[in-house]
């Protein structure tokens, strides 16, 4: 399970980052995401397009549509915030790594509330669309399933919350739990 968290936060990340070079093409999805590409093309029920270093694939019925576009190249690679955090840099003293920043105060206790709520909600979804699929049931599936992206995108809105005030650590065990399905009733 821990490989399987490892291998999407990668995916998630790799994604985020848009392929090298002016991306020719925007691709929207139903569920509000979006992925930029310089080429993409249709294979069965799967359009495919250049990511990252590799190829992604998705359903057809998950895009909603496909923008061109074009960008000047000389606005993408300005980078005012860069230089002027190079020159707040060259003004301040460099830290010791003896002196680490201390966390500001946290309720730690809070943040693992929450994600334990999360964490049951979710395996609440992988129930309901595994009896969606049995039952053969397409409406219940989606709708369990994207009950299941919500639920997903708030547990990472929270991790990276819990990330940015804890310097970056989160507690052991963070995500243990998650994608184990309740048992059946």
């Amino acid at each position: 399970m821990r490989k399987y968290i490892l291998f999407c936060s990668f995916l998630i990340a790799v994604l985020l980052v848009p392929a090298v070079g002016d991306p020719a093409y925007r691709i929207l999805l139903k569920n509000g995401g979006q992925f930029s590409t310089l080429r993409y093309w249709e294979e069965n029920q799967l359009l495919k397009f250049d990511a990252g270093f590799g190829v992604m694939g998705i359903e057809k019925n998950q895009v909603k549509a496909i923008e061109t576009y074009t960008i000047d190249a000389q606005e993408v690679y300005k980078a005012p915030k860069a230089e002027k955090r190079l020159e707040e840099a060259e003004q301040k003293p460099e830290k010791t790594a003896s002196t680490p920043t201390p966390p500001a105060e946290i309720d730690l206790k809070a943040f693992q509330d929450k994600m334990a709520k999360f964490k049951a909600d979710l395996n609440k979804s992988l129930t309901r669309i595994r009896k969606a699929n049995a039952n053969k049931d397409l409406d219940a599936k989606n709708q369990a399933m994207e009950d299941n992206r919500n639920i997903s995108a708030e547990m990472w809105k929270l991790t990276h919350e819990l990330e940015q005030k804890n310097n970056g650590k989160l507690p052991d065990g963070w995500w243990e739990g998650v994608g184990r399905e309740e048992p059946a009733s």
